[in-house]
Order: structure tokens, then C-alpha cells, then sequence
């Protein structure tokens, strides 16, 4: 019998109403009733991925602020930044940022372009685009389809801990390289069997002589 391969651990398989139930559980001390769950709330950096199930420092602040202090608002930006680390709301959000017409389709098409794909059923999918709604990471309409990025992720002052290039973007792919490469320290090994005399252009604006 041939075996559908699994989803990527970093696209939810349910609706962050059972993640949030989880979070609670295991900031209660309450077992590993949600065992299930903790791969994905791993993978946003909540509960450590291995051991007893623990929620992480990050995990713990978002449980006061969401359970204890039931600051709603803020548990939201916390959630809203642990989601943006995912790599494929990353991709999501940055080739999709400014594009007018986007559908659940376009991001679906972003999802298995960028290697995605493997397992990617339409449920997941649907999942994925609420979580990114609920977090004002894009504005979905199930009714209609759209999807429309509310974040920028290159107006921010951070690199992302993701980066993505598209044919699309020629000039956006320049920023981001000089952007990632300013931040680099030491030693730069680079492979890239396209590279040619051009890209030395983003190399001399980025990197000092120290």
C-alpha cells in the first residue's frame, strides 16, 4: 500500500482553537493529553520538541499574557510573530506582499513552489490561511477566496529568519540579498552555480573591509 506522505510539521493540521487547548494543558501541568499537537506548537517555538512536554520561554509568556492575564490583543502579536518564523507563511508573506488578486489558489502555488507541497491536502490549507488571518498576517475571505498580505516583511528592521527570491521580484531579490549579507559576520561561503560578475554589485554595497 503506497503512503501519502505527511504535511510539513510547520503547517497546522487543525484549528489553533485544539493548539491553544494544548498550550493550556501543558502550562497546567496537565500530562500529554494533546501529544498530537506538539509537533506544530514545537515548530512556532512554544513546547520544546522533545522530553516531557514543557512549554518554552516564549511558550510561557504567551500562556500568562493569553490564560492568566487574558490580554487577547497581546496574546495575538505574540501568536502573530511566532507564526511569521514559519517558513511557509514567510513565503507566504513575502511574495505575496503587494500582489493585487492573490486567491487561496496564488498561495497554494507559493506553498508548492517553494517545496511545500509534499502532503499539502486543501484542509491544511484552509487551516494555514485562518491562522494567518487570525494573526492580521493576511485578510482570507472564505467566501470569495482572496487573499490579501497585511504585513511587510521588508519594512521591518529584522531579517527574517527566512528569506524567499522569486523571477517575479528581481528587485526586491537585490535588497534582500544586501540585506542578509549586512548582517552576516565572519567568514561567507557561497555556493551558487548561476553566480556571475553582477551579484559582486549587492556583495561590495554589503560587506565592509572589516
Amino acid at each position: 500500500m503506497r503512503r501519502c506522505p505527511l504535511p510539513s510539521k510547520e503547517i497546522p493540521s487543525k484549528g489553533w482553537a485544539s493548539y491553544d487547548a494544548a498550550l493550556k494543558a501543558i502550562g497546567e501541568r496537565r500530562g500529554d493529553e494533546h501529544a498530537d499537537d506538539r509537533a506544530f506548537l514545537a515548530s512556532i517555538g512554544f513546547v520544546e520538541p522533545s522530553g516531557p512536554p514543557e512549554l518554552t520561554g516564549k511558550g510561557q509568556e504567551y500562556f500568562q499574557v493569553r490564560f492568566i492575564r487574558e490580554d487577547l490583543p497581546e496574546a495575538n502579536r505574540r501568536l502573530q510573530r511566532a507564526v511569521l518564523s514559519l517558513a511557509p507563511v514567510a513565503a507566504v508573506a513575502q511574495l505575496l506582499d503587494g500582489v493585487s488578486g492573490a486567491t487561496r489558489a496564488t498561495v497554494e502555488t507559493v506553498l508548492r513552489s517553494q517545496g511545500f507541497g509534499d502532503g499539502l491536502r486543501d484542509r491544511n490549507l484552509g487551516f494555514l490561511l485562518a491562522l494567518m488571518d487570525r494573526t492580521r498576517i493576511v485578510k482570507y475571505s472564505k467566501s470569495d477566496g482572496s487573499v490579501r498580505v497585511l504585513v511587510h516583511p521588508a519594512r521591518e528592521d529584522a531579517v527574517p529568519a527566512s528569506v524567499f527570491i522569486s523571477p517575479r521580484t528581481p528587485y526586491g531579490n537585490r535588497v534582500w540579498l544586501r540585506r542578509v549579507l549586512a548582517e552576516g559576520t565572519g567568514n561567507i561561503a557561497w555556493l551558487d552555480k548561476h553566480f556571475t560578475s553582477a551579484a559582486f554589485e549587492p556583495l561590495w554595497e554589503a560587506i565592509d573591509g572589516n
